[in-house]
């Protein structure tokens, strides 16, 4: 598959995730009756902080260092890539750039719904969607080395940073903390 067709696959998957998760908690109020107790707010706040703190991690870590960096938040790559100071002639945004940027969008929304009153609806349908999102990040390592060069870097010089392992965990967690209604007794 093409790189256009690989990225309306992800969108068409989204777009169906996004409409079973809004069938699903829209129309099951025996699933949604209560609202987030002070726990479980407590407890969303520090995931999305904890998330919003991966944007200055080294997302990964390249042997040998590129423009004297070896270690590249996904800030620095998007900048980068956009300002066309990478390298390598074939530097662009791909699937993988695209899924971290969204990952990192849906968690201000995500701490808006988290103070919505009434049920945790919107907070399950944004944290559905990081979901599915973050289990695209297996494909992440492929997107890179595109990013960077496969020819250049080949497999074994780009590896992965801390916030590659915390990201892809975030809005699954903030999934978890909907259902768990036992945190706020």
């Amino acid at each position: 598959m093409t790189a256009p067709d690989k990225t309306l696959m992800a969108l068409l998957f989204t777009l169906a995730v996004v409409l079973v998760t809004s069938l699903l908690f829209g129309f099951a109020p025996a699933l949604t009756i209560q609202s987030l107790g002070e726990g479980r707010k407590r407890l969303a706040l520090l995931v999305i902080a904890i998330g919003l703190c991966t944007s200055g991690l080294p997302l990964i870590i390249l042997d040998p260092p590129v423009q004297n960096r070896t270690g590249w938040s996904a800030l620095d790559i998007a900048s980068n890539v956009y300002q066309g100071n990478l390298p390598v002639a074939k530097g662009h945004f791909d699937e993988g750039l695209i899924e971290i940027a969204l990952i990192y969008l849906l968690m201000p929304v995500a701490l808006m719904a988290i103070y919505l009153p009434g049920p945790p609806k919107a907070l399950k349908a944004i944290s559905g969607i990081g979901f599915v999102l973050s289990s695209l990040a297996k494909f992440w390592r492929f997107g890179f080395l595109e990013t960077f060069g496969w020819e250049y870097w080949g497999p074994g010089h780009l590896r992965s940073g801390p916030a590659w392992w915390i990201l892809p965990w975030i809005m699954p967690a903030l999934l978890a903390i909907c259902f768990a209604k036992n945190i706020d007794t």
